[in-house]
């Protein structure tokens, strides 16, 4: 059943994670412990730290994605991150 647990003034919905294993075609449903200012990333189930970022983008749209429009999580791919550099 998800919990919902707030962390830096934003409410953040948890649920068991399902860590996929080698084969990905298992799942480990066993909860996640988080440190303070982690939270678990909707796609991979890894502890992934809290940023603003994280929280207001890239766990809503993965979370749309697999959700709403039907993607299996093993076609999305949240990290690693690749950041662009702005040019002059």
């Amino acid at each position: 059943m998800p919990v919902l647990t707030r962390n830096k003034g934003y409410a953040i919905e948890s649920s068991p994670i399902f860590l996929k294993d080698a084969d990905r075609k298992t799942y480990d449903r066993s909860p996640l412990t988080l440190a303070d200012g982690y939270i678990e990333d909707f796609v991979s189930g890894l502890a992934v730290k809290a940023t603003q970022e994280e929280i207001e983008a890239v766990q809503v749209f993965s979370k749309q994605l697999v959700e709403d429009y039907g993607y299996p999580r093993d076609v999305i791919q949240t990290r690693p991150q690749f950041r662009v550099k702005i040019r002059l």
